[in-house]
């Protein structure tokens, strides 16, 4: 299977269609827990999430970790072939924050997002594809800030990606980043006007999914913090936790119920 390219990555902690249809989950419970020398010192609920028999999201719940009331959800729309048509986000109160749409090309490919703040378009994503349906541009238009940035993607022979260059509304590159894969490690650099440096490392466990990841600063240096990913024994995701010289410091655990 091609590896996607790291953007991806942290879907992981929202379960796959799959693993979610297969092991029957109609909802997801995510809580926030707090460490002290490792130890869990507080926990506190900072999401709902909601499956239909497909394995689908179709709400989001979202709570305020201190109060523990509900701030809002996003709710997801699909149409008859299953594809995400569109979501929108309400506060506790009803009131409609945003709304955001998808198109898709003959293929099934996602070309077109556009989220709306009431009426007023504030984000733009183009997504271009070439005659594997592999995406080779992504470009965001943000009608707020009046800027436009745009990342074009490359590939190895197997379908991996190999690279992606960005660059700004002056058509300036940004950042260059490579990816090196191999059955159980990741190696991203990136690559900038002060630099090409090691920018991430990902390992991943048997069944080819991120076990940890290991973040650098420009200069080489080990970040603070790394990140384990743990699973449950049907495949979805426990904990993702924050790392500080081998202790947790902060981790999100994740809870699921059956029909």
């Amino acid at each position: 299977m091609a590896q996607k390219y790291f953007g991806d990555l942290f879907d992981t902690t929202r379960n796959s269609k799959d693993i979610i249809h297969e092991s029957k989950i109609r909802k997801e419970m995510i809580f926030s827990c707090s460490f002290d020398k490792g130890e869990l010192v507080d926990s506190s609920l900072t999401k709902i999430n909601y499956y239909d028999s497909l394995g689908d999201i179709t709400s989001s719940e979202q709570y305020d970790p201190k109060t523990q009331k509900l701030r809002g959800t996003n709710t997801f729309v699909y149409d008859s072939a299953y594809k995400l048509i569109k979501t929108y986000f309400t506060f506790a109160n009803s009131k409609l924050i945003s709304t955001t749409y998808f198109e898709y090309d003959s293929n099934g490919n996602e070309v077109k997002i556009n989220t709306y703040n009431d009426t007023t378009l504030i984000l733009s994503t183009i997504k271009k594809y070439n005659n594997k349906n592999q995406q080779i541009s992504l470009t965001s238009i943000n009608n707020f800030s009046y800027t436009t940035g745009t990342t074009n993607f490359f590939y190895n022979r197997d379908g991996s990606i190999k690279r992606k260059e960005s660059f700004n509304d002056k058509n300036k590159t940004i950042v260059s980043t490579d990816f090196y894969k191999t059955k159980y490690k990741e190696q991203i650099y990136s690559e900038n006007k002060t630099g090409r440096y090691l920018q991430k490392e990902i390992f991943y466990n048997d069944k080819n999914r991120p076990a940890e990841i290991i973040d650098y600063y420009p200069n080489g240096q080990l970040m603070i913090h790394t990140i384990q990913i743990t699973y449950y024994t049907h495949g979805t995701v426990f904990e993702w936790a924050w790392l500080n010289n081998d202790k947790k410091i902060q981790a999100n655990r994740h809870y699921y119920f059956l029909n």
